[in-house]
């Protein structure tokens, strides 16, 4: 017998020779058994182990460290771009649309100062809590994306360990930090409105307070020592639902639209296969026009108003009535909507409409466009 049918099918076998085909199906089975076993092995390995998961994990630092730091600069920039507007749309909405009050007081005469004065009082808690509110909300807005990014990934790794698909998991590398859907944007705004709520509540508070006060007298310390002499729930978190419920509608809403219209006016190119991507907002937004996002953002910031006025109107109206002397005006957010909608109607709950649209087109045209900038200047520095 010849060595070559000894071997069983070596190399020497001739194609007409019946070991031939036993073979080619040796070899294949033992590279399909050698290409499992290495996918078994990265499997075994764990994640943090793997190449792209170390590089993302190091990313992920990283990029945390450009949202709180944008969300820092964007939020101080855009709470001195509106608040003069802001000062007279709380007064409209407490007082209502017809009250003198609700514009400058009389005593300000023409004096530029004395306008300046009023239309800016009451900004320092906004102004020293926007560092926090701002980069805790940015902050948790892009780690909550990034979150859902690697999450619905993770889906995909486990769908093709299942099934043992090595062309899946090929596939799922490829757009392991691929775009958010635009879902993810409002979710994400929402987790971010919500985790800032314990902050911005109270500060709310302390700025409706000193913007609707009829005296000077009434200083951030008064205002302070009233929240102090009526508790926790009755005086710092005062109308705390509907402060709640304004964030995460307010913001999800926000963050939501102005993605989709980023896109929309700018579409992003098609991601290369078997590369690692940041979200469009991040990696894109560099070669959009300014104009195209800061009419983004503008729009967004019409949207999100124009769903949550109604309860911004019933939460302005129940913190400005939270230190009142003797019983408060209205018991609940319900009892609050009730009252306002019997004594005005629907046109109550949209008092000092046109002063927060007014508002809100320059400050939603500067915070993200801001943010988006300080975003790219900070990882550029950061890349040298």
């Amino acid at each position: 017998m010849s060595s070559t049918v000894a071997d069983g099918g070596g190399q020497g076998a001739s194609k007409d020779s019946p070991f031939h085909n036993t073979s080619v199906a040796g070899r294949a089975t033992s590279q399909m058994l050698e290409r499992r076993g290495e996918t078994d092995a990265v499997e075994e390995r764990g994640p943090m182990e793997d190449p792209l998961c170390m590089t993302t994990s190091l990313g992920n630092t990283r990029e945390g460290f450009l949202g709180f730091a944008s969300g820092l600069v964007a939020g101080i920039i855009g709470v001195l771009t509106g608040y003069p507007l802001d000062t007279l749309k709380v007064k409209m909405q407490v007082y209502g649309s017809g009250s003198r009050v609700a514009l400058l007081d009389e005593n300000t005469g023409r004096n530029p100062v004395r306008i300046v004065r009023q239309l800016f009082r009451g900004v320092l808690p906004p102004l020293l809590s926007t560092g926090l509110v701002q980069t805790l909300n940015f902050g948790v807005y892009d780690n909550t994306l990034r979150y859902l990014r690697v999450g619905r990934e993770e889906q995909k790794r486990q769908a093709g360990r299942q099934s043992r698909g090595l062309e899946e998991r090929e596939e799922g590398s490829a757009s392991y930090h691929g775009p958010n859907v635009l879902p993810d944007f409002f979710l994400a705004g929402a987790v971010g409105g919500a985790a800032i709520s314990i902050i911005t509540c109270p500060a709310s508070l302390i700025k409706i307070q000193v913007q609707t006060a009829s005296s000077s007298s009434v200083t951030y310390w008064t205002v302070l020592a009233g929240m102090r002499r009526k508790g926790l729930v009755a005086g710092y978190y005062r109308a705390f639902v509907p402060d709640v419920l304004n964030q995460m509608v307010g913001r999800g809403v926000y963050m939501c639209t102005y993605e989709a219209l980023k896109r929309l006016l700018h579409p992003s190119p098609p991601p290369t296969p078997g590369t690692v991507h940041e979200p469009p907002s991040r990696l894109h937004h560099q070669a959009q026009p300014l104009y195209q996002r800061i009419l983004a953002g503008a729009l967004a910031g019409v949207c999100g108003w124009l769903c949550i006025y109604p309860l911004d109107v019933v939460k302005s109206r129940l913190q400005a009535d939270a230190l009142a002397p003797g019983a408060n005006r209205y018991t609940t957010m319900t009892d609050c909507f009730r009252q306002s909608y019997r004594a005005g109607g629907l046109r109550s709950l949209y008092s000092g409409l046109g002063y927060t649209l007014l508002r809100a087109v320059p400050v939603a045209s500067v915070i993200l466009p801001c943010y988006d900038a300080t975003y790219h200047v900070l990882a550029r520095h950061l890349d040298e």
